[in-house]
């Protein structure tokens, strides 16, 4: 597997361990989550569906996280209108992609993430998509 496929792999891990909604911390463009707890549903094509539940407090989902100690990945764009972000981001080389989508509003959210990327010669991409409910208080 080349560097930049792991670079990608590893801001994937992110998102997962995230599960879209984890990221602390106020940022200019995030999405405020509203405390309580939360059961996320993650659905990816290679390892299936997943649900877990996370009390969060003070939470704002920002992709930018994904980022972090992530030297070979950057956010080439990011929007926020309304209550939907958008983002993309590359990694080195152009060994790997990703366009986003997250949405968040009251007691729901959801999102999806398109990724390309190349594994010693081989392209794949794969989409992986989340939903998210508030089920009460912590």
């Amino acid at each position: 597997m080349d560097h930049g496929a792991t670079a990608l792999g590893m801001v994937l891990a992110g998102v997962l361990v995230l599960g879209g909604l984890g990221a602390e911390g106020a940022r200019a463009e995030g999405l405020p989550i509203k405390d309580g707890l939360w059961e996320t549903t993650m659905r990816n094509p290679m390892t299936g569906e997943r649900t877990s539940r996370e009390c969060l407090k003070d939470a704002v989902l920002d992709p930018q996280t994904m980022l972090e100690g992530q030297d070979d990945c950057q956010m080439t764009e990011q929007a926020l209108d309304g209550n939907t972000l958008t983002f993309t981001l590359a990694c080195a080389g152009g060994s790997g992609t990703a366009e986003g989508r997250m949405f968040v509003e009251g007691d729901q959210g959801n999102g999806e993430i398109s990724m390309q990327f190349d594994t010693a010669g081989r392209k794949m991409s794969m989409t992986m998509s989340w939903d998210a409910v508030r089920v009460g208080d912590c």
